[in-house]
């Protein structure tokens, strides 16, 4: 009972939906939550794309011809994507998928990509240099680090979407231990010097506990398998 498990979502509860795993997301001890990354879509800075606006428009103007990269097929970045083009109606766009979002940015910077969906604390050193611009954050708020990237919902597009990053514990953890092991979460989440560090690395934190994290993963699950319904990232 004291292995635990350094997870993201949506990646853990969006597998069993899209093949055959040997788990179900709602078995796992569900104990905190520490970051929830908003995910982001980058340009170039010279790109004439200046708004999500933008780019819906040139996504209808030119279908197929729009190429976006993103850390895999079925990671937070596509699904953010998809999610996207479901709420904005727009044709898909050409999805390029890379093995993590170092050969991604590189892509970008390159020139070979249009677009990059990200996570937007990943990137940061890079849109502070100005190399990059944020379209916009899927966050309920904006990211105080990046004061100026409005988020979705301030452009007229109501998506949220990231990678919140925690802890589980195995299926069928004994009460009094999960009891002990959300306490000490929740104190170490609340540690000073842990805020501190947080905030000076960029960190995005949304910290949750226990059944409140549950119960934020099984939302999420309900949206993911209403979204593979309408725009399945696996064929």
């Amino acid at each position: 009972g004291y292995t635990l498990g350094c997870i993201t979502c949506p990646a853990l509860p969006a597998l069993p939906i899209e093949r055959q795993v040997r788990y179900r997301a709602a078995d796992f001890a569900w104990l905190a939550n520490v970051v929830d990354d908003p995910n982001s879509i980058f340009v170039l800075r010279e790109s004439p794309l200046r708004s999500l606006a933008d780019m819906a428009a040139g996504a209808r103007a030119r279908p197929g011809q729009i190429s976006y990269g993103s850390t895999g097929v079925g990671g937070d970045d596509h699904i953010a994507m998809l999610a996207f083009e479901d709420w904005a109606g727009t044709p898909p766009m050409v999805h390029v998928p890379y093995a993590g979002s170092a050969p991604a940015i590189q892509a970008l910077l390159g020139g070979h990509i249009d677009l990059l969906v990200g996570n937007i604390s990943e990137h940061l050193p890079l849109q502070k240099e100005g190399r990059i611009r944020a379209l916009g954050l899927a966050a309920p708020a904006r990211f105080a680090p990046l004061p100026a990237v409005p988020t979705f919902r301030e452009q007229g597009f109501d998506l949220v979407a990231g990678a919140s990053r925690g802890f589980v514990g195995t299926p069928g953890l004994p009460a009094a231990l999960r009891t002990r092991l959300e306490g000490a979460f929740a104190a170490a989440l609340a540690e000073p010097a842990f805020l501190q560090e947080a905030e000076r690395a960029g960190m995005p934190l949304r910290p949750m506990v226990g059944a409140a994290y549950a119960a934020m993963v099984a939302e999420m699950e309900a949206g993911l398998r209403s979204l593979w319904g309408r725009r399945p990232w696996r064929e």
